[in-house]
């Protein structure tokens, strides 16, 4: 484990730096999720022509956000509510201009030679889901995420002492509420308190309380970055559910968004699943 945790993020990734996907400062909004969507990413660093380097990260919560930031909690509900999704303004914000707008991916820079564990705790402390990895002159070089995170622990599980057999519980993990949604509220409710919240993701919930499934801010792409697509955010959420099995079907395999679990979950189960799911609800 010593080991692992010590080797540099540097050593651990290979330079990527000549086919990172990236933006320009001055690049509208529109460009950058026509890029998301060609290459399939979540996000894109934002290279500042001013700095000339990167700066910045823009990525699907900001779109989400970008685009919901008129919509309150009492307009929210009302069918017309789309109408205040003002579509001209994706082909002349520049992507600088709404920058990490959902509070949620920072650009905070690690040095190539910083160790695992330094990259981990980064992470942890800021509460991201990615870190930019520069060179000695500050040049990016490849990026760090809390996938590579995940799946570095999960190769070494069994180095992990007593960590694998103990439960969530019993390792006093920190947690928040899970915020969610009744499945008969409008999709768009889903995106709203993604931005009101500050989360990646929302539970749907029935009548009982029960999880049915979530909506993520990836799941934004079925409205269409232009969002030409925006009468689905009308359906309610339930409905929208159905739309995104549909798309992923259409689409290929692909891993489910969320998987519910106990707290009783032992530690190397849990880090088994996030190696899977994109998302694990505890209850």
């Amino acid at each position: 484990m010593t080991d692992f945790l010590n080797t540099t993020v540097g050593t651990l990734l290979p330079d990527d730096r000549e086919s990172i996907i990236s933006v320009t400062s001055d690049q509208p909004v529109s460009a950058a999720c026509e890029k998301m969507a060609e290459n399939k990413v979540l996000s894109l660093p934002i290279y500042d022509m001013t700095k000339r380097r990167f700066t910045s990260f823009i990525d699907m919560l900001d779109i989400v956000s970008f685009c919901v930031s008129e919509i309150t909690d009492k307009n929210v509900s009302d069918p017309s509510v789309i109408k205040l999704i003002d579509t001209s303004k994706f082909t002349t914000t520049p992507c600088s201009q709404i920058a990490n707008s959902s509070k949620r991916d920072p650009f905070k820079p690690l040095d190539e030679k910083a160790s695992v564990m330094k990259a981990m705790e980064t992470i942890v402390h800021w509460n991201v889901h990615r870190l930019p990895i520069v060179d000695h002159e500050g040049e990016l070089h490849t990026i760090f995420t809390q996938s590579h995170m995940i799946s570095g622990i999960f190769k070494h599980l069994s180095k992990f002492g007593s960590f694998q057999y103990k439960s969530i519980a019993e390792l006093k993990m920190k947690h928040e509420g899970i915020v969610s949604i009744p499945a008969n509220d409008m999709a768009i409710s889903a995106f709203h308190a993604m931005h009101s919240k500050r989360v990646s993701a929302v539970a749907v919930v029935d009548y009982t309380g029960t999880l049915v499934g979530n909506i993520s801010a990836s799941d934004w792409r079925l409205v269409g970055y232009d969002v030409n697509g925006a009468d689905i955010l009308t359906q309610s959420a339930e409905s929208f559910l159905s739309t995104i099995a549909a798309h992923r079907r259409n689409s290929g395999p692909s891993p489910r968004d969320i998987v519910p679990s106990s707290r009783d979950l032992h530690g190397a189960a849990a880090v088994s699943e996030l190696n899977t799911f994109n998302e694990v609800f505890l209850f």
